[in-house]
Parts: structure tokens; C-alpha cells; sequence
């Protein structure tokens, strides 16, 4: 219809309605591309939104099984000085770093224990089981892996944020391949020298006797000293990762979309 008035103004030379014609084609179109625009611009918004919010669930689910971990390794290693130090072979002030699988940082090479907790009656038949014990959290990356998969991690608009991301991912990667490559060895190879002794874990062993086993034989002393600095070193590691997990956390919580102005159609 307007390009049916358009022509007939052409031809009876009526340049003012011809202009009027054309600058109502024109906004228009303008008004149609804005709509356009701001319609893609809620879309990506919450697509952002819906991306963000899955990242966040996948942390805080790490966060849940971290923390977990760090109990437990806390008690493992409270647990372990206490059996050496009953025999009288108290353990140092912390572990001398001496393995390469560790990246975190360090300053003075020693990494200090965790707080002692307390060897509470529920946990002496247990003093082997909880001193040997080992956990091995495993990261829920799969919002993370979907958005490389798919190539949609610049929806998330900021490379600070996808190098800290790609950072998170990496400190997992390395927590994972010390577990497969040392760690469940090393718990394994635990559980082989308490079975030469007669202590098998998940059963109640009378605490005197296991102090006299322990007290007896060297072997059992370095294997106890052994675990006990390793899992020192993993609750040093996994609390650096926990850190990150939070500020991470922080930071998305910060960019998500709810929490900024909408996009109007005027911009």
C-alpha cells in the first residue's frame, strides 16, 4: 500500500508526501531492526543467564563434595598423629614438599597439617580405617565441558572470567591425575602392609593392640607417616582449589544477568 501511494505521489509530483512516504518506510524499517535487535538481546541474555546458572550449580556441587573431602582428611590426619604420638614418635609441625604433583604454592616448603580435631570414643575401634582412609572428589564439569563443546563460552562476555574458568578446570585436572597416578596407589599399597599385620580396614581393632602393632614395627610407623603427609598435602591442595571455587562463585554470582538492567528497545 505504500508503495502504491509512494508512485502515485511520484507521478502527480508531490514531493512532500513522496518525502513523508519515505521517512515513514524508513522508521519503519529502523523500528523493526531495533525490535529485532532487542529481542536477540533478551534471548542471549537469558541463554547467559541459563549458562551461568548451571556453572554455578556445578560449583557449588564441588564445593559440597570439597568440603566433605576436607573433613575427612582432617580427621584421617588427626587420627595419625595421635596413634604416633601415643608410640612416641610425634609427627613434625607439617611435611616437607618433595613431590612435583603438587602445584600449588608454597612459600616455605613446609605445608602445615590441617587443625587437629578430636579422637572422639566412635573413632577409636576405627584408628586404622580413619587414618588410612583416602577420599578422591572428582570435579561436575559438565556445564564447563558443554560450553567448549559447543563453542559458547564467549557467551559468558568476559575473558577475565573464562581464564579463571579455564584456571578452575586445570587445578582439577591436576588434583585428578595425582589421585589416579599416587594417591590410590599409595592407599592401596597402605592397605597391603596393615593386611600383614592383621588390620583390615572397616573393622573395629582394639586401640592398645594397634598401638602395640605400631609400636612394634617400623614399617607400620612409615606407612602411617607416609599417608599422613600426603594427605597433609591433599588438604593443602584441595582447600586451594575449594578457594577458588568460592571466588568463582562470587564472580559469576556478580555477572548474573538479573542483577543488571534489562535491554530496552531504544537501548
Amino acid at each position: 500500500m505504500i508503495l502504491r501511494r509512494l508512485t502515485e505521489h511520484v507521478r502527480t509530483q508531490n514531493w512532500f508526501a513522496v518525502a513523508l512516504d519515505f521517512f515513514i518506510v524508513v522508521l519503519g524499517v529502523f523500528i523493526g531492526l531495533q525490535v529485532q535487535e532487542w529481542s536477540l538481546a533478551r534471548q542471549e541474555q537469558a541463554q547467559r543467564a541459563s549458562i551461568i546458572a548451571s556453572l554455578m550449580a556445578d560449583i557449588q556441587s564441588d564445593r559440597d563434595e570439597m568440603q566433605s573431602a576436607l573433613d575427612r582428611l582432617q580427621l584421617s590426619v588427626s587420627a595419625a598423629r595421635y596413634v604416633l604420638e601415643e608410640v612416641g614418635e610425634p609427627a613434625s609441625g607439617g611435611t616437607i614438599v618433595s613431590v612435583s604433583l603438587y602445584t600449588i604454592d608454597i612459600d616455605s616448603g613446609v605445608v602445615p597439617f590441617p587443625p587437629e580435631v578430636p579422637i572422639g570414643d566412635e573413632v577409636r575401634p576405627f584408628l586404622w580405617s580413619t587414618l588410612v582412609f583416602s577420599t578422591y572428589p572428582t570435579a561436575a564439569l559438565s556445564a564447563y565441558e558443554a560450553l567448549v563443546n559447543t563453542g559458547k563460552l564467549e557467551l559468558i562476555a568476559s575473558d577475565a572470567l573464562i581464564r579463571e574458568l579455564q584456571t578452575y578446570r586445570q587445578l582439577w585436572v591436576g588434583l585428578e591425575a595425582a589421585q589416579a597416578g599416587s594417591l590410590r596407589p599409595l592407599r592401596h599399597d597402605a592397605l597391603f602392609t596393615g593386611h600383614k599385620y592383621g588390620l583390615a580396614p572397616f573393622t573395629e581393632t582394639d586401640e592398645q593392640a594397634l598401638l602395640r602393632k605400631v609400636s612394634e614395627n617400623p614399617e607400620l610407623r612409615a606407612t602411617i607417616q607416609t599417608v599422613m603427609h600426603y594427605n597433609a598435602l591433599r588438604y593443602r591442595q584441595i582447600s586451594a582449589i575449594d578457594r577458588n571455587a568460592a571466588h568463582l562463585l562470587d564472580e559469576l554470582g556478580a555477572r548474573t544477568p538479573s542483577q543488571t538492567r534489562s535491554p530496552s528497545p531504544n537501548g
